[in-house]
């Protein structure tokens, strides 16, 4: 793998912030964090940004950064994202893929394939025939683009662009990698919005997003709607790790949902790095995004190493 820094950037709505690390064989240290502040309007309610402004934000951060520190991983939200399980045969080249899942798009969505970005990956299969079936992540090519544009306006060279539960998802891989446990829930709060990931072999991958509001109470309502989705989806966790803005607590959180007699702590998420111990980086919740990011980014270029 290249030793060369990855750097997670989190765009969000009062900052952005960056995590930088550097991937080694079998190692990943934390280098730093670093964030700028924004206006508030950076991001709309529709979540069309103002672009300009964030190219300006990104050139401050990117002064801030150690040098090598260019290449970032970034995301967007999930409803941005249009994902299907589409049956393919495994059997066709890269070129015939292609066409392939843009013909069966075509027949799936009302929007023209050729305005859309997509990747795709196959999922575990024990048939032997040929024909497999693959999840599929598409997103409007005009939304890539643009964070494309600000980056390379910026000066900054995105490794790849992801939906943003793919970085709970690292996040909570390495938890379960260090804590030796699959069954915890993990919960995060950024911004105006909680987010819950888990995965087993009997659910697949869990993630659902609950508004937060700013308030105690409205932070305790989403809680109580995120308790009430985990118990229909039959999820039974035996802890809760918490993660994002300092506001989300232990105390909050058994607060607001008593049911729970669970062991619920907040995520040292430098428990999921290496760092030099005597100049350690402050890496607090509210990175855990840019962290997940920068994570995403060391397993897609091991992906790489290994084909």
């Amino acid at each position: 793998m290249s030793q060369s820094f990855i750097t997670g950037v989190d765009i969000g709505h009062k900052f952005i912030k960056a995590v930088v690390l550097k991937p080694g064989k079998n190692t990943c240290k934390l280098v730093g964090c670093y964030q700028v502040s924004v206006d508030a309007d950076i991001l709309t309610d529709n979540d069309r940004s103002n672009y300009q402004e964030i190219v300006k934000k990104l050139k401050e951060l990117r002064k801030a950064l150690p040098l090598f520190s260019r290449k970032v991983c970034l995301s967007i939200p999930d409803n941005m994202v249009i994902t299907k399980q589409l049956q393919l045969d495994s059997r066709l080249n890269q070129d015939e893929f292609q066409f392939a899942i843009k013909q069966a798009l075509s027949e799936h969505l009302v929007i023209d394939p050729n305005q859309l970005y997509f990747d795709f990956v196959a999922l575990p299969s024990h048939s032997e025939t040929h024909s497999r079936v693959y999840q599929v992540c598409a997103a409007h090519k005009h939304n890539i683009d643009d964070l494309m544009s600000v980056c390379s306006q910026a000066r900054l060279k995105p490794l790849f662009i992801n939906p943003c539960s793919f970085n709970l998802m690292q996040i909570w891989r390495n938890a379960v990698a260090h804590y030796q446990q699959d069954s915890w829930l993990l919960i995060e709060l950024n911004s105006f919005q909680l987010a819950v990931y888990f995965e087993s072999e009997l659910q697949g991958c869990v993630y659902h997003e609950f508004e937060a509001g700013s308030t105690k109470v409205t932070l305790s309502n989403g809680l109580r709607s995120l308790y009430l989705h985990i118990q229909l989806s039959n999820i039974k966790p035996e802890g809760v790790w918490l993660t994002g803005e300092s506001r989300l607590s232990s105390e909050l959180v058994l607060e607001s949902i008593p049911e729970w007699k669970l062991t619920c702590i907040v995520l040292p998420l430098l428990k999921l790095v290496e760092s030099n111990i005597n100049n350690q980086p402050l890496l607090f919740g509210e990175f855990s995004r840019a962290l997940g990011l920068a994570l995403s980014g060391k397993q897609w270029l091991e992906s790489l190493d290994d084909t």
